[in-house]
């Protein structure tokens, strides 16, 4: 009897020749696209739901850019390993692509801020409006995307029997149908999953913060009745907008001013068409927000500390000492040297503009023939970074 030879078992890592076939690439990129997509909106859906109903203004480029690349990537990586058809190169090439994401959704929107601001907002071109938390180091965000990672690990082993099942769905001439689209959804349902299970490091306590100013201000305005009753009741702080509750009509803008480098302490502020300009002061752990501490007055510094940079006229009596903003002696010789052009009267001050911490103001002699224009920086500690006279 001859001998026989054993059958040589497949390892799960090999897959059959099916990366030639046609309209093979176009199911890889469709797989790929759609895992992207569907890590995108899996992350960032939940997150911008915490902003659909505030009057906010929030910068959304950091979700764009990061979709974009992360779509792209994915769609890219897709595509080639399933050309290449090597089952080892497959799940390596997705391992480092899941980390690759996690390190996207944690740094890009941060990054991609600025840019956005110094594109639309000339006086703030250059200026770190939004820093970036250094409390995060880079592993951080792979920890938290473990499931994201291991879930595309999954279907990074799997890829070639679900392409090669998906393929077959494929209608008359390789064309795409409903059924090839089912044969993917398993796939982005699981990568949205794990994406939708990653925390936001950097975004969450901010977005949290506008909504506890919003949940404040909303309350307080339609409430005449003891806050610090309401607040032992409900078990929120309304009574930290005491101070300017007779202050909060008419249509208003939420944006996040300044948040401190520990990320504990978030600044809000609540621009009123009125003109009225608060801050308010929230207290948060590392990716959420807690407390709401106290609302204020925001123009103090940006008028009656700018008038006594100006001048060198005393603070008035009701405003602390912080109401100064800090200044170098250049600076302040160069305010002192034109203030006769605005005459024995106060000036006018106006907010021109605000992006984060960094704010433009306008001193407007009261005969209007004379003006100049300076930038703050800081919403707790005010400093003043210029000035320019202005053609009136």
């Amino acid at each position: 009897m001859a001998p026989t030879q054993p059958l040589k078992q497949s390892s799960i890592f090999d897959t059959p020749e099916t990366n030639r076939l046609p309209g093979y690439g176009r199911v890889a990129l469709l797989n790929g696209l759609l895992i992207g997509l569907a890590v995108s909106v899996g992350y960032w859906a939940p997150k911008l739901a915490e902003l659909y109903d505030l009057p906010g203004r929030y910068v959304y480029s950091g979700v764009i850019v990061s979709s974009l690349l992360i779509m792209l990537l994915c769609t890219l990586v897709s595509w080639l390993t399933a050309r290449l058809n090597l089952g080892v190169v497959t799940v390596f090439s997705w391992l480092a692509t899941a980390v690759l994401i996690t390190l996207i959704l944690g740094y890009i929107p941060a990054l991609t801020f600025n840019w956005l601001v110094w594109l639309n907002d000339t006086p703030f071109r250059g200026l770190p409006v939004y820093p970036v938390p250094a409390r995060n180091i880079w592993w951080a965000f792979p920890v938290a995307g473990m499931l994201l990672i291991f879930l595309l690990f999954v279907l990074a082993i799997l890829q070639e029997l679900r392409l090669g099942r998906a393929y077959n769905q494929l209608g008359p001439q390789g064309r795409l149908s409903g059924w090839v689209l089912l044969a993917l959804l398993l796939p982005m349902l699981l990568a949205g999953w794990g994406a939708y299970t990653m925390p936001d490091h950097r975004g969450s306590a901010p977005r949290q913060a506008m909504r506890f100013v919003y949940r404040g201000i909303e309350t307080v305005r339609d409430y005449d009745g003891d806050l610090f009753a309401l607040s032992k009741q409900e078990g929120f702080n309304y009574s930290a907008l005491n101070g300017v509750r007779d202050q909060l009509e008419g249509p208003y803008t939420l944006l996040v001013g300044e948040v401190d480098s520990a990320g504990l302490l978030i600044t809000v502020v609540a621009l009123f068409d009125s003109g009225v300009w608060l801050q308010c002061q929230v207290y948060a752990s590392e990716v959420q927000a807690n407390y709401l501490s106290f609302c204020a007055d925001a123009s103090r510094p940006y008028t009656d500390g700018f008038y006594t940079l100006l001048t060198g006229a005393p603070l008035p009596e009701d405003c602390p000492p912080r109401c100064l903003p800090q200044a170098d002696e250049t600076w302040l010789a160069w305010l002192q040297a034109r203030a006769p052009r605005f005459g024995d009267e106060r000036p006018h001050f106006s907010h021109l503009a605000q992006q984060g911490s960094y704010v433009w103001m306008r001193a407007t002699a009261a005969d209007g023939t004379y003006a100049l224009e300076c930038l703050f920086s800081g919403m707790r500690h005010v400093q003043l970074q210029e000035c320019v006279e202005t053609n009136q």
